[in-house]
């Protein structure tokens, strides 16, 4: 039912409308019946409008470059099908004509309707009372100026009086009133084109390409607008051969695109010297992760709430915040900490915690965004938001299945929120969720034995951190395990999926043991969860994630790490080795097996500059049947009653007496043979492994 409902909503009237021309359009090519073109445009200018929801749906939900991106790309193909199907005929004269102007018309008119809502979106971004009221107006003034405009125009004349009349022949008022529209026109044109807050949430490289594409279809829009014409003058030909309003509206629409981009232009000029929200991005992921540290001994519930609200606000730049967390045993929830909340809005917190708000967010354990408080279905029903505008981010605490609390941050101005913050923001609530769980683990452990319970804290948080999943990929075969030891310390692995076609592996080990490293390992996690959808290369990955590590971390903490892309596409993998043991490899057609070990030292030990030159990235082309081994230490170190190692000998013969077994397999016999090397002595450190067979490479 929902999705008739959408179809009808969306699909129906445009349906309508369009069929409705097309049918006059064969009646006048077969010679029926000659309509009355003025019906006829006012039907396509409806049937425009009815295209302009529709065409919202399509990148409603991507993000800002996305969306300039659609812009520039609508544009671009527009222009495109105008330079090359520029009829010279002024009626239908046959089929192939028929269908060719038709089909070029609608083309051209969904991409610039894909490209105007696209720009409404850019325009919205950072939005003010006025901004859609002037930006409805435009589309109001472009409408009428669509319908009434001279088809020969060689600019904003309006004629009322017919298509063929001179503007000379124009009578004084209506020239004066031609006049005064073409300069509200331009005003609103100009006063849209102001509204470029986008520019600030990309970061320096989105700048120089948007700066570089814009130069490009600014030339080609001046080409396509003032430039290139048929014998008689005329631009957009085939358009204006189609329907004098369609090539009003798109030459209007094409107009505002232009001076919007040219404004962006020099916007994006004026910023790409500072690359401000580039350093706003690093700054944040600083902030982040500085929060890891702070609460890294904090156990008192209130003294956290207010660390945790303080960096909310400072991170967001939010007016005022609140939490709340679940009652142990209970589904109620009680507020435990509030920064800058004003009085009656606190005095209501007190009293309800639960409200239709607080149970969307339990429900579907997702992040929330209001722009408007006052108008949004969740909030407008309250009393106290009902009489107040700004908008909203609220973050749910989830710990495995269930929602353990509820962060909110508050705006005092409407659409104040980016949509970066929300993914920042959620990034957050990891961290937190794990800070408040080991704080109410730590508040049971009070009446326990300290060190047994210690132990149980650290285990719980590093299990957390662990895919519960391995990645699936058709011609990959991956297996992975974490065998913690009697006392828990900071072994990590994780995988991150970009594509169909490439995935991020990473393993680690956090120097120390104890909830100590346990702790340190969320942090590691986190800013490499952060990085690797910035930074595609493994070797820039790690330079960034060691300048924050070393700021946040102490002179005795580091971790060594693997960080690797598998790109099936290039059927090639890269990664970086900074101080962790070798990455064992069968080479299946040579049938013979390696550790590679390229230079690089551990996280967190140099600032930089000697890092930086140490690291070096390391490319393996994929082939069928190879199998890479990662690990850490507690697996070539785990030693026997008589202090000897494993070391890798053992494990590189284990690989190639098993190589056409599955990972799996692999994997298992490799824990088989350590169990039985050890015997009854306890082990030192954690087993972590990942194994990665390639089934088979096209």
């Amino acid at each position: 039912m929902n999705s008739i409902k959408n179809i009808s909503r969306y699909w129906l009237l445009p349906i309508i409308l369009i069929t409705l021309v097309l049918v006059i359009d064969i009646a006048t090519l077969f010679n029926i019946f000659e309509p009355i073109q003025e019906i006829r445009n006012l039907i396509l200018i409806l049937a425009i409008i009815a295209l302009i929801p529709l065409m919202q749906k399509f990148h409603q939900h991507i993000a800002v470059y996305d969306k300039l991106k659609l812009l520039i790309e609508s544009v671009f193909s527009v222009l495109l099908m105008n330079f090359l199907f520029r009829s010279q005929e002024t009626l239908y004269h046959s089929i192939q004509s028929f269908l060719s102007q038709t089909i070029i018309a609608w083309l051209t008119i969904i991409g610039i309707l894909l490209a105007i809502t696209a720009l409404r979106d850019l325009i919205f971004v950072h939005r003010k009372k006025s901004t859609g009221r002037n930006f409805y107006l435009l589309m109001i003034a472009i409408i009428i100026f669509s319908f009434f405009a001279r088809q020969d125009f060689p600019g904003f004349n309006l004629n009322f009086t017919g298509p063929e009349t001179s503007i000379s022949k124009l009578p004084k008022w209506l020239s004066t009133v031609s006049l005064i529209f073409s300069m509200l026109l331009v005003y609103l044109i100009v006063l849209n084109s102001f509204r470029v807050q986008w520019v600030k949430v990309l970061n320096k490289r989105q700048k120089i390409k948007t700066f570089l594409f814009n130069v490009v279809i600014i030339g080609l829009l001046i080409i396509g607008l003032f430039v290139i014409a048929d014998d008689k003058g005329k631009k957009l030909v085939t358009l204006y051969h189609y329907s004098s309003a369609i090539g009003n509206f798109a030459w209007s629409c094409l107009l505002l695109i232009l001076v919007y981009l040219s404004f962006s232009l020099i916007v994006v000029l004026l910023h790409l010297p500072t690359a401000a929200v580039y350093d706003r991005k690093v700054k944040e992921i600083s902030s982040l992760h500085q929060l890891s540290n702070i609460i890294l001994g904090v156990f008192d519930i209130e003294q956290l709430s207010q660390i945790i609200l303080k960096r909310t606000i400072e991170v967001t730049g939010a007016n005022f915040g609140w939490l709340i967390l679940k009652r142990p045993n209970s589904n109620e929830y009680d507020l435990v900490g509030q920064k800058n909340v004003p009085a009656k809005l606190l005095t209501y917190l007190s009293t309800i915690t639960s409200n239709e708000l607080t149970d969307w967010i339990i429900s579907h354990k997702e992040a929330l965004t209001i722009d408007q408080i006052s108008k949004h279905k969740l909030t407008s029903m309250l009393d106290y938001w009902r009489r107040i505008s700004g908008s909203l981010l609220g973050i749910p605490l989830v710990s495995g299945a269930k929602v353990i609390g509820l962060l909110f941050a508050v705006k005092n101005v409407e659409f104040g929120f980016l949509p970066d913050d929300n993914v920042l923001m959620t990034a957050f609530a990891n961290n937190v969720t794990i800070a408040i769980e080991n704080a109410h683990l730590v508040q049971k452990t009070l009446e326990q034995e300290k060190y047994e319970q210690e132990l149980k804290i650290a285990h719980e948080a590093q299990m957390k951190l662990l895919p519960r999943t391995m990645p699936q990929y058709r011609n990959i075969d991956i297996a992975a395990s974490c065998v913690t030891a009697n006392e828990v310390g900071g072994d990590y692995y994780d995988f991150f999926e970009f594509d169909k076609n490439q995935f991020g592996i990473v393993i680690g080990d956090v120097s120390g043991k104890g909830p100590e490293a346990a702790f340190y390992m969320a942090e590691v996690k986190g800013v490499l969860e952060s990085l690797s959808h910035i930074y595609e290369s493994p070797r820039e990955l790690l330079i960034h994630a060691n300048k924050i590590l070393y700021e946040n971390f102490d002179s005795k903490t580091f971790v060594s790490v693997i960080y690797g892309i598998f790109d099936l596409k290039q059927q090639r993998f890269h990664f970086c080795r900074g101080g962790h043991c070798p990455v064992l490899y069968w080479n299946d057609q040579e049938k013979q097996v390696s550790l590679i070990e390229p230079p690089g030292l551990a996280l967190g030990l140099d600032p930089g500059k000697r890092f930086e030159k140490t690291l070096i990235e390391e490319k393996i082309e994929l082939k069928s049947g190879d199998i890479f081994l990662f690990y850490t230490d507690g697996v070539n170190e785990a030693r026997n009653n008589r202090q000897e190692e494993f070391e890798e000998q053992r494990l590189c013969d284990i690989v190639s007496e098993n190589h056409q077994s599955t990972s799996l397999e692999i994997k298992n016999q490799i824990l088989k043979h350590i169990e039985k090397f050890v015997g009854n002595q306890a082990r030192h450190d954690d087993l972590t492994m990942m194994v990665i067979k390639i089934r088979e490479i096209f």
